[in-house]
């Protein structure tokens, strides 16, 4: 009999403690909303200040690295966020993957714009370019400046910035944190967990080149310069756009500085043309015969006489 209770009471307490977890395996499963500008400040300043930690440096597991990164962004937000840490890695992810895209874009622009090209055109036809990059149904913009203003000029980011973003690992324990793949920077990891440089020990010898490869790598050659030329054909068509855009804003410019010009030259004839007939007023009255008028007549003639010679 108390064996029998015991066990009753036990699974009582089990069926209490796995409630509230099968709400939270429910709950991390929900569509979260969109990132906010400062989430995504909070995360940047969050890998940044680990990833430039001169102490711990690659000797650290991805998931123990990103688990700091994840204990700074929730310690320093500054705004309500309860992103995960499976989250988080997504979203650095995608900021990296933006980013580079964009700094390609930038360099692009910056190699072939000619001087004298304005800050605002090299963002536009650079917008021009990464919309280019995407299909041609979506074609959407970079919305991410906020993330770039803050990593175009970190070393750390710009030596990163070439490797793939990391892949999200489902996780056995729903209560632990899912790192990603343990890798490092040169993408190499250690049997326990730990990541290193790679030495040329680690690397294995290199087979010999198929033949079909060389035809291959000559296509690839290929098919790149083709889509240089193409990203230059485009360049030069937004480039095109751009002018003429600013001939057009220039002949409205000059448009309305004619459509003034005649408009004063209108009031300048009007007000000639008033000062002629005061003129004539005034010499009427000053040459007309007042010898048969009457007193009256003689002395208003006198008075505007003496106003005329006045002014």
């Amino acid at each position: 009999m108390d064996d029998a209770h015991h066990r009753s009471t036990k699974f009582l307490q089990e069926s209490v403690i796995l409630e509230p977890l099968s709400t939270t395996i429910s709950a991390r499963h929900a569509r979260s909303s969109n990132y906010t500008t400062q989430e995504d400040e909070a995360l940047i300043m969050a890998w940044e200040s680990v990833s430039l930690d001169p102490v711990k440096g690659n000797e650290q597991s991805s998931s123990t690295y990103w688990k700091r990164i994840y204990d700074h962004y929730h310690r320093n937000k500054r705004c309500a966020s309860d992103r995960s840490l499976n989250s988080l890695q997504h979203r650095w992810g995608t900021i990296q993957e933006c980013c580079n895209k964009w700094a390609c874009c930038i360099s692009q622009v910056e190699r072939q714009s000619p001087s004298g090209v304005t800050y605002q055109e090299h963002i536009n036809i650079a917008q021009e370019l990464y919309k280019g990059k995407d299909p041609v149904q979506k074609r959407r913009p970079f919305v991410m400046l906020h993330c770039w203003t803050l990593l175009q000029h970190n070393q750390k980011w710009l030596k990163r910035k070439d490797e793939a973003p990391p892949k999200r690992q489902k996780s056995t324990n729903s209560i632990e944190f899912a790192g990603a793949e343990d890798l490092d920077e040169d993408g190499v990891q250690n049997e326990d967990g730990r990541v290193r440089s790679p030495t040329p020990c680690s690397i294995g010898p290199i087979d010999k080149r198929p033949l079909g490869r060389k035809l291959q790598k000559r296509k690839m050659i290929m098919a790149r310069n083709e889509k240089k030329q193409e990203n230059e054909t485009r360049w030069m068509e937004v480039k095109a756009m751009e002018e003429r855009k600013a001939t057009i804003e220039e002949r409205k410019a000059t448009i309305e500085e004619r459509k003034v010009a005649i408009e004063e030259e209108k009031l300048r004839i009007m007000s000639e043309e008033v000062r002629n007939k005061t003129l004539e007023q005034e010499q009427k009255i000053m040459f007309m015969d007042s010898s048969c008028l009457d007193d009256d007549q003689k002395a208003y003639v006198s008075a505007m006489r003496a106003q005329i010679l006045i002014a």
